[in-house]
């Protein structure tokens, strides 16, 4: 009886030591990985400007993802907030959002490693999506 306690013991203790060093590499590997879309705007004919998004920042053809950022206990909490926005073709890398964008910044331009959802919490990679990607 005392050896399985002790096992069982020593195999607790081993895997509170796992997770308490690499939990957080752990659920950062796992969880969506989301670059941010460069903030760039145009002037369109008629004099106005508008946000430019890559063609990679709009899912289903009508919604875009803007990071909220919390902080928290000891590294900030990033979500994804889903909009709904209306594109028009700009060029073959970019697309021009007509709808009204006010508000609307911290677009992500590409997420890796499954699929944004409202609310899912993302992993923020460095560098951004621009015209540097795409060249």
């Amino acid at each position: 009886m005392k050896k399985a306690v002790a096992v069982i013991t020593v195999l607790f203790w081993a895997v509170i030591i796992f997770f308490t060093f690499m939990g957080e590499t752990i659920f950062y590997e796992w969880c969506p990985q989301v670059t941010m879309a460069s903030s760039v705007y145009t002037r369109l004919e008629d004099g106005t400007e508008a946000k430019l998004i890559p063609k990679t920042g709009l899912f289903e053809g009508k919604y875009v993802y803007i990071v909220n950022r919390m902080p928290g206990f000891s590294a900030e909490i990033c979500t994804l907030e889903r909009h709904e926005v209306t594109v028009e073709e700009h060029d073959e890398f970019f697309y021009v959002i007509t709808s009204d964008a006010s508000g609307i910044s911290r677009i992500i331009g590409l997420c890796e490693n499954g699929e944004p959802e409202d609310g899912v919490r993302v992993n923020v990679k460095d560098g951004d999506v621009s015209m540097g990607v795409y060249w």
